[in-house]
């Protein structure tokens, strides 16, 4: 199967496109089975078309139709069927209906079509009908077949799987009886209904006839097994083509994404620093502060002991040396007259600022040669 495909692809350029395609996907009717009823005697034939386009002859006969049997003629169709394999297109042949056979030099197509109407219709036919034309040159044969005509058709075989009904005309049937007469059969000469039958298969086969279609031909001339595999591998296509488009763009939105994510990120990383450095502002301004108090504090703590320093001064004790550390020690050197006058300026000084009430005090005292006390007090902030 493949390899005959293949065989079809490779002649496209020989053929042309539009021709090529068509041989890949129409599907060339290999079997044809003819089927006529006359006088209550069945005729079938079936011919087969190899790859070559000769055509072999694979069932002639006929059968004379049981009465009282209803379902013998679905029977019979139905076996030879089954006994020839799949893929057979039957044909139904009649007689009914009128068949003539008109000239119409120098038409085109579309003005043929419109003649052959007008011819039906100068008929004067009652009711509906069909017809088709087959142009050889300048001759159409143009068949009617009227609504009930066709109806009956339809309804005679009904449970037959016919694809279509071949008109033939009575001089038409006349030719084809006149067939091979003079011909040596080995076997006994086909006799009229079978020779009918062979025509219609062929002539169903290759639709070199007046047809009536049951089932429209775009149905049946197309491989659809092709077709469906092609649709299949173009949908696929056409999927693997969007699917790659959706994934390109969904690879360039996503480097868009992660670009405004890193950007995202780095604006974050500035938020954080700029409210750490923020933080660390306000952290510095309240230590700045909080030093600031303090410094003030012992600036006070230090302003309020000059004064007492001062009025200590004027009973008796005079400074000659005074120190604040960076601990908040403070040393007070200088001498006093006498005890009593080291005593008074010590309370004078924790009156209003209780310096070394606080801390255990620690005095350091020498009696001089002229009777003065040198001496060396400490204390706390």
């Amino acid at each position: 199967m493949f390899l005959q495909v293949w065989d079809k692809v490779k002649n496209i350029k020989n053929m042309g496109f539009a021709k090529g395609i068509k041989n890949i996907f129409h599907k060339k009717q290999r079997k044809s089975l003819g089927l006529f009823v006359h006088e209550d005697r069945l005729a079938v034939s079936l011919v087969e078309m190899d790859e070559n386009g000769e055509v072999d002859l694979k069932l002639l006969g006929s059968h004379e139709i049981p009465a009282g049997e209803a379902d013998w003629l679905v029977k019979t169709v139905s076996y030879i069927l089954a006994q020839h394999g799949e893929d057979i297109a039957v044909f139904a042949g009649t007689m009914d209906g009128a068949v003539i056979e008109k000239s119409f030099p120098q038409l085109k197509p579309k003005e043929l079509k419109k003649a052959c109407q007008l011819e039906v219709e100068s008929w004067q036919l009652e009711g509906k009908y069909k017809f088709q034309y087959h142009n050889t040159g300048a001759a159409v044969k143009i068949g009617v077949l009227t609504e009930g005509q066709y109806q009956q058709l339809l309804d005679y075989w009904q449970d037959v799987p016919v694809q279509g009904f071949v008109q033939i005309g009575a001089e038409e049937a006349r030719e084809i009886d006149r067939i091979d007469e003079d011909i040596e059969y080995e076997e006994k000469a086909p006799c009229f209904e079978e020779k009918i039958a062979l025509c219609i298969a062929q002539y169903g086969l290759f639709r070199k006839c007046i047809y009536h279609p049951v089932i429209p031909d775009f149905l049946v001339k197309w491989n659809w097994w092709r077709c469906s595999v092609a649709v299949v591998c173009v949908d696929l296509l056409l999927a693997a083509s969007v699917m790659g488009m959706l994934g390109m763009e969904a690879h360039a939105m996503d480097k868009e994404l992660a670009g405004e994510q890193h950007q995202l990120q780095l604006l974050q990383d500035v938020n954080i620093a700029q409210r750490e450095l923020s933080d660390t502002i306000a952290i510095v301004e309240r230590k700045e502060s909080k030093m600031g108090n303090v410094a003030n504090q012992e600036q006070r703590k230090l302003g309020s002991i000059m004064p007492s320093l001062s009025e200590a001064m004027n009973n008796g004790v005079w400074l000659t040396g005074f120190s604040v550390d960076r601990d908040r020690n403070v040393v007070l050197q200088g001498k006093a007259l006498d005890n009593s006058s080291l005593t008074r300026m010590i309370n004078i000084i924790n009156k209003d600022n209780p310096v070394f009430g606080r801390t255990e005090l620690s005095l350091n005292a020498d009696m001089d040669r002229d009777g003065t006390i040198s001496f060396r007090v400490h204390g706390r902030l």
